[in-house]
């Protein structure tokens, strides 16, 4: 049996590729396994543009050979279509195209078939949509975005096919996103160049690409893109706002309009802030494109600060200037607490050097002539004895001075300061002073004179140190201290009065406490020691009535003491003559002294009585010295010397018996034992004169009777001798 061959070639005109071929609905018993159509075109892909040829044997005695034959392309369409393989077979109905994505035909020829596939016109519209699709990727890669948009636009209008419209559609996107890039690049540049406007114009352009390219295709990468264009836009237009009000800010300035320059400046520095605020979210999303702008910003935003800082400190300065006229003003008129408001508002308004020393100059001077017109007000207040404000104007000269040094060092200031220091010293010394001497007063009023003393003592040293203030102070300016120092003066000499009276009360209390003491040792029979109380009273008193009651005092004790001395000596005459004797004299002596003071007819009585009793001991001692010569006279048989000491012996005691006798008178128990005793050596005394005569006699030496005669005259006279002699030994006495 024989076979037919056949060659089928299939031309691929179009511009899509043929992945895949299929066979189907066909007889293979019209066909030799060799050259199956199954095995030679099953799988057979045909790139666009091109053809591919296949051998099919068909057996003689099969007639029309028809085949169903698929046809798939790269874009998924697809053509079905069926044919007979037949050489010869040229009927229409040989060939039906069923499915149709292309246009297919059929031409035959010598042993040969010839399929050929072409586009539809639709589709060469959506080719040449392609082929500007192609076009437009070109330009696009030579960034000339203008033509890639055009091939684009003519190739949206040819586009038929859905895949090629949203290829289109993709590519038109990404072209604009692109371009975007490219004029968002450029506003970069224009943005660095201060070419805010061309920049500002590029990132609207850059923007309307980035909203194109989001409308065409949505993708984040276009949203975030549009939404950074917009904060570039939206920051450089606060920019370029927040210069404008710079600009005019500064004409401000230039016309001294300080307050409007400075909400200006404000306006501008929110608006900077505002357009920071914008670059800092889009540094936050893409850094490399923000970091300049907001940097820029910052600068920006820096220079505003510093502009409204140097605006606020011309505005303070002209303030300033303004306030230190008014001072200066205000100064003249003496209104120095307005001055120094002003001159103190002035400070807060500035930090420049060279203002805040001017400032302090006018404040220094306003404050030292403030300082001399207080201290004037308080030298008046002081005439009127108006203390507490004297003082309260003083301070606060001394504080204002004080402050005037502090701002400006001055000698003549200095010297004003010294001359208000000297007065406060002087006067809080004087009324230190006086405080002292109204302490010592109540230490007067209750009898602590020695406290008072040593107040008013304190007190005087004061005043003097406040004398030397005010006199060094005057040394400067006389008309200053001349009043306070007459003042101090006076109160020198009243005090000096006052401690003299002091002292002389303290004394005389002194005085009055000793003549106590005398009176208590008085009680305890210590008359010595009481004498001694009443000389240092004596000393210490310094007023009439008390040396008066001292005098009396001491009278009344040298007359009590001196009889107490007398009658201890009387008890002591038997045992201890010589002791006695003392005792006598001493208070002879006392008596004198008491009758000294004070004539008294008690004491001159009682001295009587003592002067008495010494006269008769001196003249009783005297005769018992003449009685014991005689006696030794007697013993050695010398009659005659022996009979003159006995005369003179008995003159003596006669002598002292007539003493003792005028004292018993007046104290009888004073002399009875006395008299008693010199009348036992009278009468011893004439009985040895009787026998040294008996003696005599019998040797007859002498007549009896003139012997006697003689004796007795000389006896008589010798009496009268004695007694004129003891009554001058007791008036010199």
């Amino acid at each position: 049996m024989g076979t037919t061959p056949s060659t089928l070639k299939i031309v691929n005109d179009t511009s899509t590729d043929i992945v895949d071929t299929s066979v189907s609905d066909l007889n293979d018993d019209h066909f030799v396994q060799t050259n199956h159509p199954r095995s030679q075109l099953r799988g057979l892909s045909i790139y666009a543009k091109r053809s591919v040829e296949r051998l099919v044997d068909l057996r003689a005695t099969a007639n029309q050979c028809p085949v169903t034959i698929t046809l798939l392309f790269k874009d998924k369409t697809k053509d079905t279509f069926r044919i007979n393989l037949r050489c010869f077979c040229r009927s229409p109905h040989s060939f039906n195209h069923t499915t149709r994505s292309h246009k297919i035909s059929r031409t035959v020829g010598n042993k040969k078939i010839i399929i050929t596939i072409e586009n539809t016109t639709e589709q060469k519209k959506n080719e040449e949509a392609e082929e500007l699709l192609r076009k437009a990727r070109e330009a696009m890669r030579q960034r000339l975005y203008d033509r890639s948009i055009d091939h684009l636009n003519r190739a949206k209008n040819l586009a038929r096919q859905a895949d090629t419209i949203k290829e289109i559609r993709c590519e038109e996107s990404e072209v604009y996103s692109s371009f975007g890039d490219s004029m968002f690049e450029k506003g970069l540049s224009m943005e660095r160049l201060q070419h805010l406007e061309a920049a500002q114009n590029k990132f609207s352009r850059a923007k309307s690409f980035f909203q194109r390219s989001l409308e065409l295709v949505w993708n984040q990468e276009a949203q975030e893109k549009t939404h950074l264009s917009e904060l570039k836009i939206s920051g450089n237009t606060s920019v370029t706002e927040a210069m404008k009000l710079e600009n005019e800010a500064s004409e401000m300035v230039g016309n001294e309009e300080y307050e409007t320059a400075l909400d200006k400046y404000e306006a501008a520095l929110r608006t900077y802030e505002e357009a920071k605020r914008k670059f800092e979210e889009g540094k936050t999303c893409r850094y490399a494109l923000f970091v300049d702008s907001v940097e820029a910003v910052e600068e920006r935003i820096e220079h505003v600060n510093v502009s409204i800082e140097n605006t606020r400190e011309e505005k303070q300065n002209k303030e300033v200037k303004e306030l230190l006229r008014e001072a200066k003003t205000v100064t003249l008129q003496q209104l120095y607490d307005v001055a120094l408001d002003y001159l103190d508002h002035a400070k807060t308004l500035t930090g420049r050097f060279d203002t805040l020393d001017d400032i302090k100059k006018e404040e220094s001077r306003v404050c030292s002539l403030y300082a001399e017109t207080v201290f004037e007000e308080g030298l008046q207040c002081e005439q009127r004895e108006h203390a507490e404000m004297t003082q309260n104007k003083f301070d606060i000269a001394e504080s204002l001075l004080r402050r005037s040094l502090r701002l400006v060092s001055s000698r003549e200031t200095l010297q004003k300061l010294r001359l208000v220091e000297l007065k406060i010293g002087g006067n809080k010394g004087l009324n230190q002073a006086m405080g002292f001497e109204n302490k010592a007063l109540e230490m007067i009023e209750n009898k602590q004179y020695e406290k008072a003393l040593n107040i008013y003592l304190a007190a005087l040293t004061t005043y003097k140190e406040v004398r030397d203030k005010y006199l060094k102070g005057a040394r400067c300016r006389q008309e200053y201290f001349s009043n306070s120092i007459n003042i101090v003066n006076q109160q020198i000499d009243q005090v000096e009065a006052a401690i003299d009276n002091t002292a002389k009360q303290q004394y005389n209390e002194e005085a009055k406490a000793l003549m106590k003491k005398a009176e208590e040792a008085v009680n305890q029979r210590l008359y010595h020691l009481a004498l001694q109380h009443l000389e240092g009273a004596e000393i210490l008193a310094n007023q009439p009535d008390t040396l008066n009651s001292i005098k009396t005092q001491k009278s009344q004790i040298c007359s009590v003491y001196g009889t107490t001395l007398f009658e201890k000596g009387l008890n002591l005459e038997e045992g201890n003559a010589e002791q006695a004797n003392k005792n006598f004299s001493e208070a002879k002596s006392l008596l004198k002294r008491g009758m000294k003071l004070v004539h008294c007819e008690e004491t001159k009585n009682k001295l009587r009585l003592v002067e008495l009793k010494i006269s008769g001991n001196c003249k009783f001692n005297k005769a018992v010295k003449l009685d014991n010569e005689a006696s030794s006279f007697q013993e050695q048989e010398q009659y005659k010397e022996a009979l003159n000491k006995y005369h003179a012996a008995l003159g003596k005691y006669n002598e002292a018996k007539e003493d003792y006798r005028e004292g018993a008178r007046h104290k009888e128990e004073y002399f009875a034992d006395s008299v008693k005793i010199v009348d036992e050596q009278i009468e011893r005394v004439e009985v040895a004169v009787d026998d040294i005569i008996g003696v005599q006699i019998m040797q007859g030496q002498i007549s009896g009777l003139r012997m006697d005669n003689r004796i007795k005259e000389a006896v008589e006279g010798e009496q009268e001798e004695v007694e004129s002699k003891l009554q001058n030994i007791f008036i010199q006495r």
